[in-house]
């Protein structure tokens, strides 16, 4: 049996066997006319469901080995045989008896499963509607067939020239007597000229768009995460090309009833304009959708049938708070801060849905309080309000630790104002960390392959040689990988891939423990929290205890353990990339100390769907030493994003090595590169190494030379405590009460398309058409449910 084919019958008689509650009895007739079908008119279906729904299909591309014009024909008469497998007759006939009859039940009914030309037949179909699913070369067709072919054949100018022949061509269409009605002649001339276009046509074909819908949500509520019938995991697994981890998954019940799956679907599609609106930057429609749904969330949010388990995340409050979130971020392009802090407010008020964002949240609202009301007559008044945030976002357990040290950092700020009037006892101990390590490299600069446009590309090429070797053209990235291997490192251009890999094989048995709705389906890479902030959340015991196991024992058996068990299928694994050797893997593992591996996985378990970025480019070990170092490599005038700030705080706050590698280029050749230079020999030392080759060259900065006596070393978040002082402004009667918000990122952080970020561009000096771009942010633009999912729940 064909594998989709199979898939679908598996998830009809899956989804109906406990959850027939959320489709109405005229639905579940259309499933069980489904599997009644013959075979090659479901072979035939099932080709079409995967197809986009609005889109027609010409007949001829379809070679199935069967006529396919008579399965079309069978379609719209419903055509089916009576034999049906006994489990999925039983499922479909308990679901009809239970059914709950709701919607509009004319709108199923005499519904076909295939739209066909008759379709286009129709007097509700415009002409414009057939002109515009005609390929260009049935518009060439047309055109000569009405002789108005214009001289430039481009689609608007031919279907133009089409629509004008019906209002200037005489169309005789009766027997009778003639009517002098004008509108009349209008009409029967474009009825006479659609029919004409269609006679021109290839027979074409689609899936009735109801039916595609309705297939849709049964495969959403089948796989919880996506459609059915785009990805196709489940045929990858079947045809044995890809292996999935095997965790015991188990059925549950996600919605409690038809009309929350449709209200949750609904919210999803919202979501889906708004980010439509963003890409298309209308702002205006973007402000609109989101603020259209202010109501229905606060409502929501008040509401006594609340749930606060798992279940949350297929609430639609799930999704209007991911909306409300980024209309805080659309308030702050408008400079409507008053509203963002409101936003900010209601979103920490509550603590049901995207507990894992409050940290951001608590942390944005400081910002805002500290820095634009400072023109008012108020600002005691805002500094007490974002000393109160930060306070409160410190005593939060939701609060992740990648945020602590800039809540610190802003308590430090507030304390230093002179409206505490705080002496230097009474403050704060000042959180400082560790400034990266900056190291330089020096390479020419092959000029011959750049072109215009090269300042936009993260690498640049430079030529190194070596003694009577021929000039190798290399990036940027394996220019300072060369650097390191000379002084000893061994290393790999991976961007943080390798260490997820690591951290997944470390916590295997964690990641796909079969706890309650993680694991509905056998085609999961990974449980459906992962990306949701609740993974930590629903795990935080048996995950603090492996830490506690990493810390005093490292990872390294762990590691070889899981990957000699997988290894020889490959299994397909969320982040985990098999072409790694083993010898790297374990060797890597070995060499990172305890705490510095479990505080990394910390941030990965508590945030993975905004921190599996912005991680050193480079990772080196050394065995001899068992030393760990990360090194993120900068062209001149690159700077390091926020994001790389922030993995750069937790990697030195575990005392791990981290570099800021520049590469300069050495032979510079117009003013820009040399002012450039200019300015990061200044930082050099003036003395050499002399294992490097002369034209590939690392000089360490003074400041490196002496880091160990000018670093202030890093002291833990548990070990910064408020001063009386402090405690005692947070306690004052204030005349609002203390907020209870935070702050979404910033800009460059945030997860819309805010066009000073979208549209940053790195300035070129020279060099810099060497630099590494900074990275934009990752937006989410969704057109539709399908591809929701597939990114990021």
């Amino acid at each position: 049996m064909d594998r989709y084919v199979e898939l679908i019958d598996t998830s009809i008689s899956t989804v109906l066997h406990n959850e027939s509650y959320l489709f109405t009895e005229q639905e579940l007739e259309y499933f069980k006319l489904y599997t009644s079908l013959y075979y090659n008119h479901k072979l035939f279906l099932s080709r079409l469901l995967n197809r986009q729904p609005q889109n027609w299909h010409k007949l001829s591309k379809f070679d199935f080995g069967f006529d396919v014009e008579e399965i079309i024909n069978d379609l719209v008469i419903h055509q089916y045989d009576n034999s049906l497998d006994n489990d999925l007759a039983l499922a479909i006939n308990q679901s009809l008896d239970l059914a709950r009859i709701e919607g509009d039940q004319d709108a199923w009914k005499d519904l076909n499963f295939v739209q066909s030309n008759e379709y286009l037949e129709l007097p509700t179909t415009s002409v414009e509607y057939v002109l515009s699913i005609c390929n260009n070369q049935d518009l060439i067709t047309i055109s000569r067939k009405f002789n108005c072919l214009p001289k430039q054949q481009t689609r608007k100018n031919m279907t133009e020239a089409i629509l004008n022949t019906s209002t200037t061509q005489s169309t005789l269409t009766s027997n009778g007597k003639l009517s002098f009605n004008t509108s009349g002649n209008l009409l029967n001339q474009s009825l006479s000229l659609k029919q004409s276009i269609i006679k021109q046509m290839d027979k074409v074909i689609r899936i009735n768009p109801p039916i595609h819908n309705l297939f849709n949500r049964l495969a959403f509520v089948y796989s919880r995460q996506s459609t059915l019938f785009s990805p196709p995991h489940h045929l990858l697994s079947t045809f044995n090309k890809r292996y999935y981890p095997q965790p015991e998954h188990k059925r549950t019940i996600a919605f409690a009833s038809r009309a929350t799956l449709i209200e949750f679907i609904h919210a999803l599609n919202l979501e889906a304009e708004f980010d439509q609106a963003l890409e298309e930057k209308d702002y205006e429609e973007a402000q609109r959708v989101a603020e259209s749904i202010l109501d229905r969330w606060r409502d929501m949010i008040h509401s006594n049938t609340i749930i606060k388990n798992w279940r949350a995340r297929y609430s639609a409050g799930h999704v209007y708070t991911r909306l409300v979130h980024k209309l805080s971020g659309i308030y702050s392009r408008n400079k409507r801060y008053e509203e963002e802090v409101g936003l900010l407010r209601e979103l920490l008020a509550q603590r049901v849905w995207r507990s894992s964002r409050r940290g951001a949240w608590y942390s944005r609202l400081a910002l805002v309080l500290m820095t634009h009301f400072k023109n008012t007559e108020k600002l005691s008044y805002y500094l007490n309000e974002a000393l109160n945030v930060c306070a409160e976002a410190l005593m939060d357990q939701d609060t992740h630790e990648i945020y602590k040290p800039d809540l610190y950092r802003r308590i430090t700020r507030l304390e230093k104002s002179k409206v505490f009037n705080l002496s230097q006892e009474d403050r704060t101990p000042v959180l400082k960390l560790r400034n990266p390590n900056k190291k330089f490299v020096y390479a020419d600069r092959d000029y011959s392959t750049m072109t215009t446009h090269s300042f936009w590309k993260p690498f640049f090429p430079v030529v190194v040689q070596d003694g009577e070797d021929p000039v190798d053209t290399l990036r940027v990235e394996d220019i300072a990988l060369q650097a390191y291997n000379i002084e000893g490192w061994k290393g790999l251009h991976t961007e943080g891939r390798i260490i997820r890999t690591i951290f997944v094989l470390a916590l295997w048995d964690i990641i796909f423990e079969p706890i309650e709705g993680a694991f509905e389906t056998p085609f999961q890479t990974a449980p459906l929290d992962l990306s949701d902030g609740d993974f930590y959340q629903h795990r935080r015991e048996s995950i603090e205890k492996r830490f506690e196991e990493i810390q005093e024992i490292g990872a390294k058996d762990l590691v070889s353990e899981r990957y000699d068990a997988e290894i020889e299928k490959r299994t397909w694994a969320v982040a985990v990339n098999w072409d790694y050797e083993r010898e790297d893997l374990v060797n890597l593992t070995e060499c990172f100390e305890g705490r510095c591996l479990a505080q990394i996985f910390r941030v990965l378990c508590q945030d993975w769907d905004n921190r599996t970025g912005g991680m050193p480019d480079l990772i080196l070990w050394r065995m001899d030493s068992h030393t760990v170092k990360f090194a993120e490599v900068k062209g001149p005038g690159d700077t390091l994003s926020e994001t790389q700030k922030v993995w750069n705080d937790v990697l030195l706050s575990t005392e791990c090595e981290v570099d800021v590698c520049h590469v300069v280029a050495s032979n510079v050749q117009d003013e820009k590169d040399q002012i450039v230079t200019k300015k990061f020999q200044k930082s050099k030392s003036d003395s050499k190494d002399s294992l490097l080759p002369s034209i590939v060259r690392m000089r360490r900065s003074k400041s490196d030379q002496n880091v160990n006596q000018k670093t202030i070393m890093h002291r833990s978040i548990s070990e910064q405590p408020l001063t009386a002082k402090t405690n005692e402004i947070l306690r004052r009667d204030m005349s609002m009460p203390p907020p209870d918000i935070g702050r979404t990122r910033t800009p460059s952080e945030l997860n819309i398309d805010i066009p000073k970020t979208r549209s940053m561009r790195r300035k070129s000096s020279g060099i810099s058409t060497a630099s590494k771009a900074t990275k934009k942010p990752r937006v989410r633009s969704e057109s539709s449910i399908e591809n929701y999912f597939n990114k990021s729940y």
